[in-house]
Order: structure tokens, then C-alpha cells, then sequence
């Protein structure tokens, strides 16, 4: 077994580097001068900046490491990363492969990243085609396709390097429209309260946006009844291409306010921000309270930002409270 000891980093560098600043990379890499240093961990650091090149744009970049040993009997050692960044990628085309029901002009209106033309530079950020793909499945959702999903995606580059073609293979699936609409374990409410919250009727395309929307409506007409941990859970049963839809509810137990806390106040009296607040100890919490309290401090205009922050307080410790 012959073993050899791993080098003791000296010092690094970074040449070629114009687009993007010495700082910026640096934080990528955590390194440290005296720390025992492998080719892995090198190769790593040059994947690194690879990866803030190509969030930029620079899917061309290449980076080379280098190591240079301070005598040929030491194991001291400097690195250097040399980076050819080569030109922003630019978007060419988008294409898509399997959308029969949905224009691909549609779709392409749905995304952040755009191909070149008078009015777009065609930059390629890996953020923006994430959230792009995510908007195009969402519209989708929004148009009965429930199921909706793309099967891949690829990227394809001109000759030249410069041009980048995205391929986006999809799956549109079964559209369907609302069937019955049913809740389960309301007892705060009739179903025809909370029918009035929902955002859609039956025989409406699916839409997963006021789907969405209802849910969270159904949960704020409990809060302001001081539910304020009320669960909603949906179940749905296709029947054909028609989704019948039954909200299980889930109420547990009202909420009292037991403290009104502010913080952070160093300049502002007590006083001046809780007049501006209208929840109460030993009241039922109500969400419009809340909210209209927040506006109340807001409008003060003393505090960038007010943030509300609403703490269960356990039975072992209300008990304790009361006892002492």
C-alpha cells in the first residue's frame, strides 16, 4: 500500500474572470489558506462556479484548475482556476411536443424566459425557466387539466454555440369539470355557508387557482370564529371526466387571545401602538382583528415593517399561568 499525503493549500487565484467579480465566486468556493486541500474539493470548487456562471447566462463558460507546489519536496501548494467564460447563451426557440389541445403561443406567454428578439435580450437563467415550466403546468391546471405535467425537457445548442433551443415534452391528461361539491364534519357551519366561499360550481372547469383560493376561504370564515387551527382536507372522486369534490373538516377547538405582545419597539412607547390595536386578552381570536390591527400599527408610519406572529400557548401552561 503506497500512501501519499494530500497537499496543504497555500494560496488560490482567479484569472479570467470579467463578468463576474472575484468576491462573488469566492463565497462559492470556502476556501482557506493552510487547510489540507484534495482534487475533489478542487473540482468542486471549479463545478461551483461553473453553476454561478450558468445562473447568469454562461452556459459556455469552462473552468480549468491548476496546482502549483511551492518546491518539488513540499506539500504546500497554490491553486489557480482559470476560467474561459465564452458568450451568454441566448435563447433561440421554445418548442413543445404534445400539447394537442393548447396553442404553443399560449404556453410560451406563460414563461419567463423568452426567446430573442427586438424587445428580449434571450437570456437563459436557470431561476426563470424553473418558474417557467412551473407556470406552464399551473396554466394548464387552470384550464381543467388536473393532471397535467411535462414528461421532459432538454436543451440543444446552434453550431456556433451561441443559439439554445429548449424542448419541452408534455402531458396535458384528462380535462374535467366539477361534479358534486359535498363537507364533512361542519358543525360551526351549513354547507350552504360555506358553498357561498367556494369559488366554483359544479359543471365549471377545474381550476386549480380558486380550487386553492376556496380552500383557504373555508379556513378564514372558521378563524374569525376563533378556529384559528381549523384543518381542511380535500377528497376527490373522478366519475368519468367530472371531479366530485368532499371537503373534510377538521374544526377543533376555538382560540382565546391570551397575551398581546409587542417587541421590537426601541424608539415608540408601548402605549402609542397597543391604542392602535383591537385584540383583546380573553377574547375569541378573529382573523379581521388581527389584520385590522396590523393595518392600525402600519399606518402609524413609524415602523418599516410589521410583522404578526400568533403562538399557541399549551394547556400545561395556561394552568401554570393561573396557578401562579
Amino acid at each position: 500500500i503506497h500512501v501519499e499525503d494530500l497537499p496543504v493549500l497555500n494560496e488560490y487565484e482567479i484569472k479570467g474572470n470579467h463578468k463576474i467579480d472575484d468576491d462573488d465566486i469566492k463565497k462559492k468556493l470556502n476556501l482557506v489558506s493552510g487547510m489540507v486541500i484534495s482534487p475533489s474539493e478542487v473540482a468542486k470548487g471549479a463545478q461551483e462556479i461553473y453553476e454561478l456562471y450558468k445562473e447568469k447566462g454562461y452556459l459556455q463558460a469552462k473552468i480549468e484548475t491548476e496546482f502549483k507546489y511551492l518546491s518539488e519536496d513540499s506539500l504546500k501548494t497554490d491553486v489557480r482556476f482559470l476560467i474561459k467564460e465564452g458568450e451568454k447563451v441566448k435563447v433561440k426557440k421554445v418548442l413543445f411536443y404534445g400539447n394537442e389541445n393548447i396553442q404553443s403561443k399560449k404556453l410560451r406567454k406563460k414563461m419567463k424566459t423568452k426567446a430573442d428578439n427586438w424587445f428580449r435580450s434571450g437570456e437563459f437563467k436557470e431561476e426563470e425557466y424553473a418558474e417557467s415550466k412551473d407556470n406552464i403546468i399551473k396554466y394548464y391546471q387552470e384550464k381543467g387539466y388536473k393532471n397535467a405535467y411535462i414528461i421532459r425537457d432538454s436543451l440543444s445548442y446552434s453550431e456556433n454555440l451561441k443559439d439554445l433551443f429548449i424542448h419541452i415534452y408534455l402531458h396535458e391528461g384528462e380535462r374535467y369539470t366539477i361534479g358534486n361539491i359535498t363537507f364533512e364534519g361542519n358543525n360551526q357551519y351549513e354547507d350552504k355557508i360555506l358553498q357561498k366561499v367556494i369559488k366554483f360550481e359544479s359543471g365549471d372547469w377545474y381550476n386549480v387557482e380558486r380550487y386553492n383560493k376556496s380552500i383557504e376561504e373555508i379556513m378564514n370564515i372558521y378563524r374569525e370564529k376563533g378556529y384559528l387551527y381549523v384543518d381542511v382536507q380535500d377528497q376527490t372522486l373522478i366519475d368519468s371526466n367530472k371531479l366530485n369534490i368532499n371537503f373534510i373538516i377538521s374544526e377543533k377547538e376555538p382560540v382565546t387571545v391570551q397575551k398581546v405582545i409587542i417587541q421590537g419597539n426601541s424608539k415608540t412607547k408601548e402605549k402609542v401602538i397597543r391604542r392602535e390595536i383591537i385584540l383583546f386578552p380573553g377574547e375569541i381570536y378573529r382573523n379581521s382583528r388581527m389584520m385590522r390591527s396590523f393595518r392600525n400599527i402600519m399606518q402609524l408610519n413609524f415602523f418599516a415593517n410589521v410583522i404578526p406572529d400568533v403562538q399557541m400557548v399549551d394547556i400545561e401552561t395556561k394552568l401554570n399561568q393561573a396557578q401562579s
